[in-house]
């Protein structure tokens, strides 16, 4: 079977930024813990990726660059923030660490919705902790090589459509369920 709409398929692929010429392996996906998608169905599919894989059988293997517009978007300085974070936030029993969290530390936070973002502590205070948070992709303006390979490729059952068109509707992603409304998954 080849890769087509309505296929389930299992991909492995290595992640390189080659920004400047650089090649540099950024994130790996294992043949052992693929990702997958429902080909066709499944949101948030690069489109470049999507038109790299299609018609592809299973063992094929592929490759494609992405340029910042096309991947992870430019970067944009409109999507830093500063912000005033309690300081009880970062303290364990009511201590801060004060080798982890100082002037310039480079740390990260979670967002409300789980995302991890970048953030630099600018101030430490009585109170509170000033950062300035990073919403941008840690990849955002950056040219980006995905070499990968197609792990497996068969029909997508009714329910594996189900789940990947649900999951579009509503903007749900990573296992949250939609029935009778979002249950809170959607923002």
């Amino acid at each position: 079977m080849k890769v087509e709409k309505n296929a389930f398929v299992a991909i492995s692929y290595d992640l390189y930024d080659v920004t400047d010429g650089k090649d540099e392996l950024v994130h790996q996906v294992t043949a052992e813990q693929p990702e997958t998608m429902v080909y066709g169905v499944t949101p948030y599919v690069l489109e470049p990726l999507a038109r790299a894989i299609d018609g592809l059988e299973q063992g094929a293997e592929f490759s494609v660059t992405l340029t910042p517009e096309e991947g992870f978007g430019e970067y944009r300085d409109d999507m830093l923030r500063t912000e005033s974070v309690p300081r009880a936030v970062f303290e364990e029993d009511g201590k801060l660490d004060e080798k982890k969290i100082y002037p310039g530390a480079q740390i990260f936070l979670q967002t409300n919705v789980g995302q991890e973002v970048a953030a630099v502590v600018l101030e430490v205070n009585k109170d509170s902790v000033v950062v300035k948070v990073d919403f941008n992709h840690p990849l955002a303006g950056h040219t980006v090589k995905i070499n990968g390979r197609i792990d497996e490729v068969r029909p997508a059952t009714e329910a594996e459509i189900t789940a990947a068109s649900v999951g579009a509707q509503c903007g749900c992603q990573g296992g949250c369920s939609c029935e009778g409304g979002c249950n809170g998954c959607c923002n």
